[in-house]
Formats: C-alpha cells, structure tokens, sequence
C-alpha cells in the first residue's frame, strides 16, 4: 500500500483512516461553517463510513459523527495523525471510546 501524502484533504482520507485538521481552504461561508461544525485546526478525525453511492462521508471527531458532501470534505486540509493520539487508538475508535494510556 503506497504511502499517503500530507498534507492532503478530508476527502482523501481511507476508511479507518485518523487524520488532524491543519486548516481550510476555499469559499469564506463554507469555512465558516465548518469551522462551527467543531473542523478547526488540531481537531482529529476519522472515516467512519462511506455512502454507497461515494457521497456523503461520515466521520468521527469530538465524541460525534459529522456527515459530509465529498465536495465539504476537499475544503479540510489534513496532516497525519499522531500515534499517540486518542483518534488513533489501537482500537480505532474516537474520543471518548478510544484506548487509554
């Protein structure tokens, strides 16, 4: 399996797959809604799911599911996840759920 490259955006991301925000980009309005939706810089987040049909993307961050258009999820620029943090516990669940030290 090749290597990903970061950063890189939401919408590239595999299922399974944790990654930290590192900003957005595009349309201001759109910004801003996903910035109050809680997709702000630092924030972890994982694929959950994908419709059957590509669109929309379900993810996991701050103990919720966030449902995405494959368009939204472009705007949210990603880096790699930390092993270390809760969103990429060794039992690939988020927040709350995720594996304690």
């Amino acid at each position: 399996m090749p290597h990903a490259v970061f950063p890189r955006s939401l919408s590239d991301v595999t299922i399974g797959e944790a990654a930290v925000v590192s900003g957005l980009a595009g349309d201001e309005r759109l910004c801003a809604r996903l910035a109050e939706m809680g997709l702000t810089a630092g924030t972890s987040v994982r694929l959950v799911r994908i419709a059957p049909l590509g669109d929309p993307l379900e993810f996991e961050l701050r103990g919720y599911r966030l449902s995405l258009r494959r368009a939204e999820a472009a705007a949210v620029l990603v880096s790699r996840a930390n092993p270390l943090h809760p969103a990429a516990g060794s039992n690939g669940r988020a927040g709350a759920n995720a594996a304690r030290p």
